[in-house]
């Protein structure tokens, strides 16, 4: 189970969605987003947790959203916390993150964390 979980995690952040608005005509990608899962192989019970960081940033961000997909029959979510620039909300399995002030930032690094459990009861098996 343990290196079944770490594939579900490495896939949890599927669709990440960065756009910025130049010349208000178009949209490009502007940075990279990352999900760093620790523990790589969690047991039933146990928390897992995804910081979730912004690299590679080509124009100034003042935002990110995106899409958690994950087996809810083994794992909920229990927390999401954003660092001291940015704010994070949640709608079901979509998360919202901007800056606290609405100004772009060129600042890589974590910008959020995310807590999910692994179920007391979750089979051990592959899951999507």
């Amino acid at each position: 189970m343990k290196k079944n979980v770490l594939k579900v995690l490495t896939i949890l952040i599927i669709s990440i969605l960065v756009i910025g608005v130049l010349n208000n005509s178009y949209a490009v990608s502007v940075c990279t987003i990352k999900g760093n899962f620790s523990p790589n192989n969690p047991n039933p019970g146990q928390e897992v947790t995804i910081d979730i960081s912004a690299t590679e940033i080509n124009e100034a961000i003042a935002g990110v959203g995106f899409t958690l997909e994950y087996d809810a029959e083994k794992l909920d979510i229990v927390s999401s916390t954003a660092t001291e620039l940015w704010e994070i909300s949640q709608t079901e399995t979509l998360f919202t993150i901007l800056t606290k002030n609405f100004e772009a930032t060129n600042n890589t690094g974590k910008i959020a964390t995310l807590k999910l459990k692994v179920k007391e009861n979750a089979a051990i098996s592959e899951t999507t």
